[in-house]
């Protein structure tokens, strides 16, 4: 999540983020049955080069479809420092264990 929000614009982030979840959630089963299928006809060895031939159709195809539509100027939608160097800015993180409550007694 962190490399989409950081690599794509906040407009391409839902359409990103969809694909990505659609795809994980039918190549499985797909590729269960597939491989499946390749291995018993040929070889272990021959599903696994199918399948890596499968990724790189997907990664030209994706670079070809996404690549004329991808908005390259995103600079305006980030904030131009989030720089804190010129501030006096401490944060201590305390678990909540250690916090003094009215039910708890030291």
């Amino acid at each position: 999540m962190s490399a989409v929000q950081e690599l794509t614009t906040a407009k391409m982030q839902a359409r990103v983020i969809g694909t990505l979840e659609s795809a994980a959630s039918a190549t499985p089963g797909l590729g269960f049955v597939l491989g499946g299928l390749i291995a018993t006809q040929w070889s272990p060895r021959a599903a696994f080069f199918v399948a890596g031939g499968g990724v790189m159709v997907i990664v030209f195809v994706s670079a070809l479809a996404l690549g004329r539509n991808w908005p390259l100027d995103h600079a305006k939608e980030r904030p131009e420092s989030v720089d804190a160097a010129e501030e006096d800015i401490m944060v201590e993180l305390i678990p909540a264990e250690a916090l003094p409550t009215p039910d708890r007694r030291f």
